[in-house]
């Protein structure tokens, strides 16, 4: 066992720095993951009024509740990728044009 004394302040020190460096990393990747999640809720809310559709009539088209729809666009819940298939399909797009960012 190593006690105090022998374990160099430079290794505590790097150590400590390498680690806040991985953890600033690990919730830099998740803020990038968190933002593609809010400009979905944009860009189908974007979509459906380019096509005059009411909340409603998309989530009948889709196979999906109104909630989930007006969730989805209020970035309350993030959408799993079935329903993004499905609610593109109905707004007659490609699944990468309702995520795209933009």
């Amino acid at each position: 066992m190593f006690n105090n004394a022998t374990i160099p302040a430079s290794f505590t020190h790097n150590w400590h720095k390498n680690w806040v460096s991985r953890s600033q990393q690990r919730r830099t990747k998740l803020d990038k993951i968190q933002l593609l999640v809010a400009y979905i809720g944009g860009q189908l809310k974007q979509l459906r009024d380019e096509r005059f559709l009411s909340h409603r009539e998309l989530a009948r088209l889709a196979g999906v509740s109104p909630t989930t729809v007006l969730s989805i666009e209020r970035n309350e819940t993030e959408p799993q990728r079935r329903t993004i298939r499905k609610l593109a399909s109905a707004l007659g797009v490609e699944p990468s044009k309702l995520v795209e960012q933009g």
